[in-house]
């Protein structure tokens, strides 16, 4: 599994509380490793003062941040929605079980809302959709289910991070997302979602990552992959993930005109057909590339070979279950040869691979080919 889903619910969640929190007048309240529970009146006691009231708590409370990796168990208080100036609700990595209470739709002006990596279930309440402040809405890994609201980017128009990722959402991904025009990340991978990717998705300029592996999308068919001509809008993006849905047609020769700031592309476990389009050894900057398990035919483009970003042990350029697979499992060896040789030959002797890192790689390349032939399938 690569960084989308499980992995891919961690990245950037340590910015969610520093600079935002600093960057206003605020009380926090903040919990170390060693809490495994909590109380309204604990809540009530301010970092500087054990006499703070209640009242003038839920007044002007502004960050509540239980601190990753604690042990807090239970579920997710009620009374939360009392603090009515809360901008920050960070309560990730933690666990925390039952269903996120309606009564946190009262937070008119919360802007970060943090719950990924817990054991929450059910649904998301609608009233926390209704949060037009919310820029900053992930929760990933757990066990929620439902449907995307058809209306969320009409409702959260602030959005930066949408993430929902390894959770059991289902229907189909929402028009509305377009009107979110600030989206850097998208990110609902590891879901049951349905139907087609929304071509107005690519109006979003803004996006850094677009993450819908391991899903239901697409429909075998010729158009399936009709967006990624209209993703070259999108010149921030680094992170496209489509694997292990049921997208069809064959590979756009558009995907040469993908960002080049592009380093992750997966695209594999599909029913794509066709040839690997030379157009990709324009993203540079790949250092995973997914391919693996659709209906590919043709050779290995030598394009490959010059993606010298590429992380071997990552890559699936590999044809799985296509045809002439002994063929070119052997053209894969010599790619990764000839991308070898291109890290050994830069220009600046101080850019160039280290031997024993060329020896250990080739060593590699050499235990991969053996084990092919010996299975007898070269």
């Amino acid at each position: 599994m690569w960084e989308g889903g499980r992995e891919g619910a961690r990245r950037g969640e340590s910015l969610i509380a520093g600079q935002d929190c600093l960057a206003k007048p605020l009380r926090l309240v903040g919990f170390s490793a060693d809490v495994v529970s909590w109380d309204y009146d604990l809540l009530c006691m301010s970092k500087d003062s054990a006499s703070s009231s209640a009242a003038s708590t839920e007044n002007d409370l502004s960050c509540l941040v239980v601190v990753g990796a604690n042990n807090l168990t239970g579920t997710i208080p009620a009374w939360i929605g009392n603090f009515s100036s809360l901008y920050v609700l960070s309560l990730a990595l933690n666990n925390l079980h039952g269903s996120i209470p309606e009564d946190l739709g009262r937070l008119k002006s919360l802007g970060l809302f943090v719950v990924w990596d817990n054991n929450l279930s059910g649904t998301v309440p609608a009233s926390i959709y209704n949060i037009s402040s919310i820029y900053y809405f992930t929760v990933a890994q757990n066990q929620l289910q439902g449907k995307i609201p058809t209306d969320v980017g009409t409702t959260l128009p602030n959005l930066v991070v949408f993430a929902g990722g390894v959770n059991k959402f289902m229907g189909s991904i929402p028009l509305s997302l377009s009107n979110a025009s600030a989206l850097q990340v998208l990110d609902f991978a590891e879901n049951g979602l349905i139907g087609g990717l929304p071509l107005n998705l690519a109006h979003l300029r803004n996006l850094s990552r677009l993450n819908f592996d391991d899903n239901r999308l697409g429909s075998g068919k010729p158009g399936d992959l009709d967006i990624i001509r209209l993703l070259s809008n999108c010149t921030f993006l680094e992170v496209l993930g489509l694997a292990g849905n049921f997208f069809g047609g064959e590979l756009p020769k558009s995907i040469a005109n993908l960002s080049t700031r592009l380093e992750r592309f997966t695209i594999g476990r599909n029913v794509i057909h066709g040839r690997i389009p030379l157009g990709i050894g324009n993203l540079i900057n790949l250092t995973l590339l997914g391919l693996e398990g659709n209906q590919l035919s043709g050779s290995v483009p030598v394009e490959v070979g010059k993606l010298q970003r590429l992380n071997e042990e990552q890559t699936k350029v590999e044809y799985g279950n296509n045809r002439g697979h002994g063929k070119r499992r052997i053209e894969e060896c010599l790619v990764s040869v000839m991308h070898l040789g291109l890290l050994c030959s830069d220009v600046d002797p101080r850019e160039r691979l280290l031997m024993n890192v060329v020896v250990n790689k080739m060593q590699a390349i050499r235990k991969s080919y053996l084990k092919f032939k010996n299975n007898g399938k070269a």
